[in-house]
């Protein structure tokens, strides 16, 4: 009876220990993209010349940047289909 309750506790705590993992996992691949996409308007924005995203010309040039993702990431998949660089 007692080697039971120790396999079905054993059981318990790895069934614990792998939601966890998979939780963290699951945040980190959630999470990562957006620091990473953060970092990359950061980078365009400097390029531009603009030091502060808060500035009113930086929140022009934002916008500007939110408004051309969408049309870069559809001729990507243009070409992509076309099998073009």
């Amino acid at each position: 009876m007692f080697s039971n309750v120790q396999n079905l506790s054993m059981l318990v705590s790895i069934a614990v220990f792998v939601a966890a993992v998979a939780l963290f996992l699951f945040g980190a691949l959630v999470f990562l993209p957006a620091l990473q996409t953060r970092k990359l308007v950061a980078k365009s924005l400097m390029a531009e010349g603009i030091a502060d995203r808060r500035s009113l010309v930086g929140q022009e040039q934002l916008a500007k940047i939110a408004a051309q993702r969408p049309v870069d990431a559809y001729f990507r998949s243009i070409e992509k289909e076309r099998d073009e660089p």
